[in-house]
């Protein structure tokens, strides 16, 4: 070993009656962080809410409020970003804006279709 060289090894030393061994073995090499830490306080009633709603979804505490505070980041940059269009998209999306409505008959239907509580209701009836 070169003078002033740190060992890269993990050495475990054991003693036995008529010699020492001496096994030497490579350290791991720590890998990159790729996480950054959060931390904030928060009043109990809050943390209770979150952990319910965590409980609820089967999610820990550390990755209901990731996900939750992710996706409130997403929707603030979704608000903020521009639409960016050519001139000729743009007159027929103004123009598509323009014209009649055009009936959609999967939207139809849907409406017509009685709602979950009201089937429920008439056929108790």
């Amino acid at each position: 070993m070169v003078p002033g060289a740190i060992c890269s090894c993990i050495a475990i030393y054991a003693t036995c009656a008529k010699w020492d061994v001496v096994w030497r073995f490579p350290m791991p090499r720590l890998a990159e962080r790729k996480d950054h830490p959060l931390s904030m306080r928060l009043p109990d009633a809050d943390i209770a809410i979150i952990d319910r709603a965590a409980m609820l979804r089967g999610r820990s505490r550390t990755d209901f409020v990731r996900d939750a505070a992710v996706r409130a980041a997403e929707d603030v940059l979704m608000e903020t970003l521009p639409v960016r269009m050519s001139a000729a998209s743009f007159d027929a999306f103004m123009e598509a804006l323009s014209g009649p409505p055009v009936p959609v008959p999967e939207m139809i239907e849907l409406i017509r279709r009685p709602a979950p509580w009201e089937t429920s209701a008439t056929s108790e009836d």
